[in-house]
């Protein structure tokens, strides 16, 4: 992550992803997709333990 502070009131900092963290970004995706689908299955066998 690049990090950027500026000298303002009130204090400002903007973010953003680097070259590498943004190869993170599909498998993030593909993982999120697969809880939404699966997230309620999860649940219930943890309760169901």
């Amino acid at each position: 992550m690049d990090r950027r502070a500026y000298a303002e009131a009130p204090p400002r900092v903007e973010c953003c992803l680097t070259e590498l963290g943004r190869t993170l970004v599909e498998p993030i995706g593909v993982l999120t997709k697969w809880a939404t689908r699966h997230g309620e299955a999860v649940l219930e066998a943890q309760e169901a333990r």
